[in-house]
């Protein structure tokens, strides 16, 4: 469909495509986006929660460990210890022991330690006991400030994911658990770290299984949308076909057929529709234009004229005349009578035929139009028009472009078989009557006039004529006598008029 030569611009067919399946496409793209940023989210979610997840069982490891570490500490052999020097103290020793067994019992592998608060305006503290194979008693130490919150009101606290300034920055997570040691106020605190590379590691790993999950779930779902759109629009477009545009196409190729002069064309669509209801229209509009070619071919020039003024150019139809100056044109054939005697009638109506075709089509040439067939003769009227030469100019020279036809159809009539036509032309310039005449329901488009019934005489006397026999009245003569070769022929007192006419006729 996508070849129609009747297309100047884009098919219907593509118009109709596009404007369904593009609106559809754009709420399948919609929808893809849609579902990406559902997977995105649902994806940052379901890490956000796995990571706190991860925090959380942490933190509750770290605790627990403090937790067992200082309910069963001797915080009276944790008062004793202050200084580098009190590495050697067995009550150092015996603490340091006792640490490395929680850790060791509960799988930690880095180290804890104590730390007792020395200088709280420059947040300082001091290391007391730690599980380092290196003691470093009494080294300062700036301590975070969440670890206020237990050296002052004794709360546990454990610290989120963070970076580790000194030990090849590592993440590591921390808990804070108080503890009170005999006659002081403030609480010393035990420090439980725990390294999560291992886990952030194996987060990552869990993370990479999830993106290649919703990246592979987003892929089978881009997939199956686009089958979903490949199938309704292969739907879309083979209905659109044959409900819409066969049935248009089909309907264009009889307009085409009708475009090139066929009215015997019929659009035979039956599909139930609007479009056979145009079908079915389009059929009258044919039968009605049928009719009209029909009825066209029994009008005469002038009166196909006026139907053409009304129907084209919404012309009122007039009951009324109007004095125009014309020339008119009679011609008859010499001794018809006597010919349709002898003549077989087929043999009459076919030479007829070819004589009015010759004729009538000399009379068009010269922008003439037939006023009538009256039996064999033939009168045509030329009007004055502007832009046009002077309508007795060319009511001559379609006269002797008749004979000269005529002339030249003879042989071939006789060879035929059929009667030998000659005929007289009269023509006569004048101010007629022109209008329509009969009834409101039959008309026929004619010329009425003196001037008229003077041309029908001039044409009655060609008989006389020496030369051309095409003769014509003094007006017209002195309108031609630079393009014709003129000889005044007589001058006659003719029916109906009492001055004489002087009568001349074309020599060449």
């Amino acid at each position: 469909m996508q070849n129609l030569e009747l297309v100047r611009g884009e098919s219907l067919y593509l118009k109709l495509v596009k404007s369904i399946l593009t609106p559809l496409g754009l709420v399948f793209l919609l929808a893809m986006i849609l579902i990406s940023v559902l997977e995105y989210r649902l994806y940052s979610q379901d890490a956000l929660f796995r990571m706190e997840k991860l925090k959380e069982s942490v933190r509750e490891r770290l605790l627990a460990v403090g937790r067992t570490a200082a309910i069963s500490m001797d915080m009276q052999k944790h008062s004793e210890i202050f200084s580098y020097n009190d590495k050697d103290l067995p009550e150092f020793k015996s603490l340091k022991q006792y640490l490395n067994q929680i850790r060791m019992k509960n799988g930690i592998e880095e180290h804890l330690y104590t730390l007792r608060l020395t200088d709280p305006d420059r947040q300082l503290a001091s290391f007391v006991v730690m599980t380092n194979q290196e003691d470093y008693v009494g080294t300062q130490y700036i301590y975070p400030d969440s670890m206020n919150l237990t050296f002052f009101l004794g709360l546990e606290q454990t610290t989120d994911i963070y970076k580790s300034k000194s030990l090849e920055g590592k993440s590591w997570m921390s808990a804070f658990i108080p503890l009170r040691e005999p006659g002081e106020d403030e609480y010393s605190v035990l420090e439980v770290d725990i390294s999560v590379e291992n886990l952030l590691e194996k987060n990552r790993e869990i993370s990479r299984m999830l993106i290649f999950f919703h990246v592979l779930r987003g892929i089978v779902l881009l997939v199956l949308f686009v089958l979903v759109f490949y199938l309704i629009s292969n739907i879309l477009r083979g209905r659109l076909n044959l409900l819409l545009v066969k049935p248009l196409y089909e309907l264009m190729n009889v307009l085409k057929r009708v475009g090139t002069g066929d009215l015997k064309v019929e659009s035979s669509i039956r599909s139930g529709d609007e479009i056979e209801v145009l079908s079915d229209a389009f059929n009258e509009m044919v039968l009605g234009l049928r009719q009209k070619e029909t009825m066209g071919r029994f009008l005469t020039g002038m009166e196909m004229k006026e139907v053409m003024a009304v129907s084209e150019s919404g012309k009122e139809l007039a009951l009324t005349g109007e004095k125009r100056q014309i020339t008119i044109l009679f011609s008859d054939i010499r001794d018809f009578t006597t010919i349709c005697e002898d003549a077989d009638p087929e043999v009459i109506i076919l030479a007829l035929n070819t004589y009015f075709a010759a004729m009538i089509s000399e009379i068009e040439s010269q922008h003439g139009t037939l006023d009538k067939l009256i039996g064999d003769a033939v009168m045509a009227v030329f009007e004055e028009e502007e832009g046009l030469e002077p309508s007795g100019l060319r009511a001559a020279r379609c006269a002797w472009a008749m004979q000269q036809v005529l002339k030249d159809l003879r042989p071939q009539m006789v060879a035929k078989g059929w009667p030998e036509f000659r005929i007289g032309i009269g023509l006569n310039t004048g101010i007629a009557v022109v209008g329509n005449v009969g009834s409101q329901n039959t008309l026929s488009r004619t010329v009425l006039g003196d001037c008229v019934n003077l041309a029908a005489r001039i044409e009655s006397l060609s008989k006389n004529g020496k030369h051309s026999c095409i003769l014509l009245a003094d007006n017209v003569n002195s309108v031609i006598s630079t393009h014709f070769a003129t000889e005044f022929l007589m001058e006659t007192v003719v029916k109906g008029k009492s001055v004489p006419v002087r009568i001349f006729e074309i020599r060449n």
